[in-house]
């Protein structure tokens, strides 16, 4: 068993997934098991995925390597190589709701392996590719209400094979090649038509994908140096910072990821020897998982997430300059069920356990106070008392100096008044210290007559 804890909407919960004797997420014959999750209340949810693939209508016209993004419930898709491999300026929306095509305003540029991505009803289409390879720095920008296109301040670097992303509504435009592979970080503000350079991407890379979630940004797959990279790495806008994540399992490139349910869902790429077919999806804090694999391999492809549907279109089928029309929609409800179920479910079975910690902090703080304010009374009393005491016993020193000063006076003044007394005493006193010596005289001498004669 593998388990990890999640803290989610600031809703504690642990996910035990059963990944072995139920195959979680596993797929056979395209039929999902079911998934199942143990919460902390020992109750075990079980849930029947809706998941699999719907083929649309095709592009107009083929493409690869072209870019897409989502306005409303419309999809436009923008430049690419045609099917001769020149860069194109077309766009061509998509009606999701009409499964039909139409025509934009086409682009300044004609453009491939640009990074686009949406923001506010408009689409934003930085850098890639000019004819013959040219890597662009050019910022286009197209107004959905008025199918038309302004251009933004030219990005610093120029560079194609990049991918970009809105978060917290700053154009953030990372990795791809110019004269090499790049991990540079530039951040767009449509406010103020600004570029700034931020801290760049831990592993240098081009033809990656990217997604965000909760504001936070992730960069997947791509190549480096004509390698492959599994590399998943997060940045925090807010605190500049990059977090290294579990690898992607089936490193790739020419990938393309979208966000359903939670989860960000990667498909397809290719290698110098194939085309990938793989969909795997990542779930944040809990892991990656295999999901139903895409009807057709193709790399160099778009997707876009309206409502409940991945929409994933064009790419090629083989590795290197191949083109296609297909659009296919991916449908998968596992993740938006299992968050939703936890969420609930934690909800219930934890609701008693905040209140509890709410009384006891509500108890522990008000006896706290009582304890400070108990405890200032105390002490300032004892300090009053000890003032006091302090003032008293000062008294009491000063009265016993006085006392023995006083003693000492009259004391001294008794030995002088015998000393220096009248001269009556004095001589009295001189007789009486004579007689005692002629006694003691007497006293010896007698003494010495009675002993015996060899003493």
């Amino acid at each position: 068993f593998g388990k990890e804890e999640k803290k989610r909407n600031g809703i504690n919960f642990r996910i035990i997934n059963i990944c072995q004797n139920l195959k979680l997420f596993q797929l056979e014959a395209g039929v999902p098991d079911p998934i199942c999750i143990i919460l902390f209340s020992s109750r075990i949810i079980c849930k029947e995925p809706s998941e699999g693939w719907q083929r649309l209508r095709d592009m107009p016209e083929v493409r690869s390597e072209m870019e897409a993004a989502a306005i409303g419930d419309k999809i436009y898709v923008v430049g690419g190589l045609n099917n001769v491999g020149k860069a194109t300026n077309t766009v061509f929306i998509y009606d999701t709701k009409e499964d039909t095509w139409s025509l934009g305003t086409p682009m300044p540029l004609s453009l491939h392996h640009a990074g686009t991505t949406s923001f506010n009803e408009k689409l934003y289409v930085v850098g890639g590719y000019l004819d013959a390879w040219r890597p662009s720095n050019s910022l286009l920008i197209y107004d959905s209400k008025t199918d038309t296109w302004t251009n933004g301040h030219d990005m610093p670097t120029a560079r194609g094979a990049l991918t970009a992303q809105f978060v917290d509504g700053r154009l953030h435009a990372i990795g791809g090649f110019g004269s090499n592979t790049l991990s540079e970080n530039e951040v767009y503000d449509p406010k103020t038509d600004t570029w700034e350079t931020k801290v760049k991407m831990p592993t240098p890379r081009e033809h990656l994908a990217s997604a965000v979630i909760d504001d936070q940004l992730y960069l997947i797959g791509g190549r480096g140096e004509q390698v492959n990279l599994n590399s998943n790495e997060m940045y925090d806008y807010k605190t500049g910072s990059w977090i290294i994540l579990d690898p992607l399992p089936t490193a790739r490139s020419g990938l393309t990821a979208s966000v359903l349910g939670g989860a960000i869902f990667v498909f397809g790429g290719e290698s110098s020897l194939q085309t990938f077919e793989e969909n795997e999806s990542y779930l944040p804090g809990v892991g990656w998982f295999s999901q139903q694999p895409m009807p057709i391999s193709r790399h160099g492809l778009a997707s876009v997430t309206v409502e409940n549907n991945i929409y994933v279109i064009g790419g090629g089928l083989v590795p290197g300059a191949s083109f296609s029309g297909i659009i296919e929609a991916y449908h998968n409800t596992v993740f938006k069920n299992i968050i939703k179920t936890l969420e609930i479910k934690e909800i219930e079975v934890s609701k008693p356990e905040p209140s509890l910690a709410e009384n006891i902090l509500e108890k522990g703080t008000e006896t706290a106070k009582d304890v400070i304010e108990k405890g200032t009374e105390i002490g300032q009393s004892a300090i009053e008392k000890l003032a006091e005491t302090k003032k008293i016993v000062d008294q009491k020193n000063l009265e016993a100096k006085e006392i023995v000063e006083q003693k000492g006076s009259e004391a001294i003044q008794e030995i002088e008044e015998i000393i220096l007394g009248d001269d009556q005493m004095m001589y009295v006193g001189m007789g009486v210290i004579i007689l005692i010596i002629i006694i003691a005289v007497i006293a010896v001498a007698a003494r010495k007559k009675s002993e015996p004669e060899n003493l």
